[in-house]
């Protein structure tokens, strides 16, 4: 799923791009998973999952954490949970294709619906 942002004038469509080319505009996303993630680091108020995405070694067609992938950053916070499920809220350093779903299906909280 995703988002398309529409800007109403053309100062604001530069600025929107300028936005999106400096990086500067946060992308939040929420995501029910099928098992609580890992606890945060000692210290910390959320997940930091830093680990590299790129293709999947024999599934081609897949994307996966691999070590001479592109460098994927994604920070998760548990909103809310049965014990089972959890809802959580997944911000992205950076924007790699699947990267919310490679990244929590890699620490053992698939979405829930994924294969």
């Amino acid at each position: 799923s995703g988002a398309i942002v529409v800007a109403k004038t053309a100062a604001a469509g530069r600025s929107l791009r300028g936005q999106f080319a400096d990086r500067t505009v946060s992308k939040v996303y929420l995501a029910v998973v099928a098992r609580p993630p890992p606890p945060p680091e000692e210290g910390e108020d959320e997940l930091v999952i830093d680990a590299p995405i790129g293709r999947h070694p024999t599934r081609r067609e897949r994307m996966a954490v691999a070590f001479d992938g592109k460098r994927a950053v994604s920070r998760v916070r548990v909103l809310a949970t049965d014990g089972k499920t959890c809802a959580v809220q997944v911000a992205i350093d950076t924007g790699r294709t699947h990267q919310i779903r490679v990244h929590l299906a890699h620490v053992g909280s698939p979405i829930v619906g994924d294969a």
